[in-house]
């Protein structure tokens, strides 16, 4: 009986003691204003690719031939700062008869990601810079300006070569550089 009492006292003492901090801890709270944080949304990165000097009708394959090919990616003005790169797909039985691509000097071929396959070789050539448009369309200088066959192509090299084999595909690709340590980095996130 001794024992019940002591524990029903304590037990008492422990709800006083519950009920007297939370009555303090009542009237010793406090809650802040609210901040609002206003966002502003970016703007999309956005290019477009043109080959001003290109002329389908004067691309025919002869030993020594010359082709004016300049690809030229444009970063349009309403763009946010971004990376860039000319993505350039040459069938191998093509790069065969040709000479090697003179690339600009303001684009790197990226060789980590260079893609030998058993039609056609993939490269990368990334623009040296960041490019911030800042309100105006940004014409980078062309990858290259010129296709030059071997003048040692013979047309028995060449004949039986099909369609798909008599193509240069160039594509433009540009990804945004804010949140990248590097050219690399973003390159890396890139989905094509």
């Amino acid at each position: 009986m001794k024992n019940k009492k002591l524990t029903v006292t304590a037990a008492a003492l422990a709800a006083t003691v519950v009920i007297a901090l939370g009555g303090t801890l009542a009237y010793l709270s406090s809650v802040t204003n609210t901040l609002e944080n206003k966002f502003t949304p970016g703007q999309d990165v956005k290019i477009t690719i043109e080959e001003p000097s290109w002329d389908e009708t004067k691309a025919k394959i002869t030993p020594g031939a010359d082709f004016d090919k300049d690809p030229t990616v444009i970063v349009k003005k309403e763009t946010e700062a971004c990376y860039v790169r000319v993505k350039v797909v040459i069938p191998n039985k093509l790069a065969s008869i040709m000479e090697p691509l003179v690339i600009n000097d303001k684009f790197t071929l990226d060789s980590t990601r260079t893609a030998v396959g058993s039609n056609a070789t993939t490269y990368y050539y990334n623009y040296n810079e960041i490019v911030d448009a800042d309100g105006t369309d940004i014409k980078l200088p062309a990858l290259f300006t010129k296709v030059s066959i071997k003048k040692s192509a013979k047309y028995e090299d060449y004949k039986d070569f099909k369609t798909e084999d008599l193509h240069i595909d160039v594509t433009g690709q540009a990804v945004q550089s804010e949140g990248f340590v590097d050219a690399n980095a973003a390159w890396n996130g890139f989905e094509e």
